[in-house]
């Protein structure tokens, strides 16, 4: 799965995407990246940490928060949690403003920063509930009910969330994340095998030092600590859909031993990889 500039599929007719996933335990991690979409959560039931530029916010049940487009985002479950995700793309939310969305306007929603308790948050807690239940059970209208719901939210969010914007602070904040994007799909695209920060830093031009002080400041993280993400996340994967063992899995991902894996794996989620495994198995 590819974390860093994420392109969005749409399917069935519907102008955005949706879909709900449901955290079983604390081990869900995805680290930060971001896309053109903008990204709307609705905690359903237990708790989300959302982290948006370093900002941590937990959410629980019943808050929202809208993620603007090119804003770097990550999330953590703490516990068991329901969340319902819709991604709006870019062009769509363009077209939809006249283009003053991504220009002179973009738009505010985090209950759990702002306390907002409006009624017209309710209205639309109620459609998103709607719009999930025609995506569960699906009958043959449920396509045209459902387009009828997803316009109806973002009218209202423009309604409700729009707020003015400086161009020029949103244009650097784009051209910020190219080089960022460039090396986020580089460590992607090679954490099956060792590779060091002198190499990664010559790739994109930079000294070794400025290269690990300006990944620590965007992201919030090392470049090895993110790099152990992308593997562990690849390497649960493999944990639970191959018959691949755990030294195999441990190469193809890079930890280039099976000790150093169960090490940076059991720091992550305090458990051993075989007790993971065992723990998916009977939940």
């Amino acid at each position: 799965m590819n974390f860093t500039h994420e392109i969005i599929t749409l399917e069935d007719n519907i102008p955005v995407k949706l879909f709900d996933f449901i955290a079983d335990n604390p081990n869900r991690k995805i680290p930060k990246h971001w896309h053109k979409s903008l990204e709307f959560l609705y905690c359903m039931s237990g708790s989300l940490l959302v982290s948006i530029n370093s900002n941590i916010y937990e959410m629980q049940k019943g808050d929202l928060i809208l993620i603007n487009s090119n804003i770097i985002h990550s999330t953590f479950s703490p516990e068991k949690s329901h969340i319902f995700v819709m991604q709006i793309p870019l062009d769509l939310m363009v077209t939809f403003t006249k283009n003053s969305y991504n220009h002179n306007m973009l738009l505010q929603l985090n209950t759990v920063r702002y306390g907002e308790t409006d009624s017209w948050l309710d209205q639309l807690k109620r459609m998103l509930n709607k719009l999930l239940n025609y995506r569960s059970n699906p009958q043959l209208t449920s396509t045209i009910h459902s387009l009828g719901l997803i316009y109806d939210s973002l009218a209202l969010l423009v309604d409700e969330c729009a707020i003015s914007a400086d161009p020029k602070t949103i244009d650097l904040n784009f051209k910020k994340l190219m080089p960022l994007n460039n090396i986020l799909k580089y460590l992607q695209m090679n954490i099956s095998r060792k590779i060091t920060l002198n190499e990664v830093a010559s790739q994109f031009s930079y000294s070794n030092a400025y290269f690990s002080k300006y990944f620590k400041t965007y992201i919030g993280i090392n470049w090895t600590e993110y790099l152990d993400i992308l593997r562990l996340n690849e390497a649960k994967k493999e944990m639970l859909n191959s018959k691949k063992t755990f030294t195999e899995i441990a190469y193809s991902n890079g930890f280039g031993s099976y000790r150093n894996f169960y090490n940076v794996f059991k720091k992550a989620y305090g458990m051993s990889p075989r007790r993971f495994v065992e723990t998916e198995i009977h939940e």
